[in-house]
């Protein structure tokens, strides 16, 4: 593939024919081609393209077990580019840092449409539990949100003295999830004022 269309945090896999990194390096594992998917963490050294046996290489400094989606310190090896291709699946991500008050589903909530996305978080970032501290950077996945599921949601009716922390706290549990209400009924600010009818997403 295309070495200039890879960019740092791309997702790659070896194609199952790859038999070397680059050409006249030592043969390619192939625990390293069949068990996990690799991602590209350096793309230039210097700023300039980095060349192996007359081929552009990229460096694949992280591997992702492919069963179980944890992403572990990886190969760290520079590879020909026309020996992987593209995992469009889960490309790339951006990243997140904790605040106080956030939990995965909040983060999921506000930044993939639904909070019931939090486990991709998880996965992605090779978490066992929910806990997250602050300053944690978490990586994000990238992809369309998905829309609410049809009647997941109830309806609330605001009062003089609401705000959406409140409703949250008493119709989710948190009110660190305020961002699903948010989401659900498209507001672009915390402003709510008397009488608004909200959809409040089901627990």
């Amino acid at each position: 593939m295309n070495g200039s269309n890879l960019k740092e945090g791309t997702l790659v896999a070896f194609k199952s024919s790859a038999l070397y990194y680059y050409p006249g390096s030592p043969e390619i594992p192939s625990w390293v081609i069949t068990d996990y998917n690799h991602r590209v963490t350096q793309v230039t050294s210097g700023g300039k393209p980095v060349i192996r046996g007359g081929k552009t290489c990229v460096l694949l400094g992280k591997k992702i077990d492919k069963k179980t989606g944890v992403e572990d310190s990886g190969i760290n090896t520079w590879v020909d580019t026309d020996v992987i291709v593209t995992v469009h699946s889960v490309s790339s991500y951006e990243t997140y840092t904790v605040k106080k008050g956030d939990t995965l589903w909040g983060i999921a909530a506000a930044k993939l449409g639904s909070g019931s996305r939090y486990p991709e978080i998880m996965k992605l970032n090779g978490l066992t539990s929910d806990k997250i501290t602050v300053g944690l950077v978490l990586k994000i996945p990238q992809g369309k949100a998905e829309p609410p599921a049809p009647g997941g949601y109830e309806t609330y009716t605001v009062k003089k003295g609401d705000t959406l922390w409140g409703i949250a706290a008493a119709k989710l549990g948190t009110g660190s999830r305020f961002p699903e209400i948010k989401t659900l009924n498209g507001l672009k600010s915390d402003t709510i004022t008397i009488g608004q009818v909200l959809k409040i997403p089901k627990k």
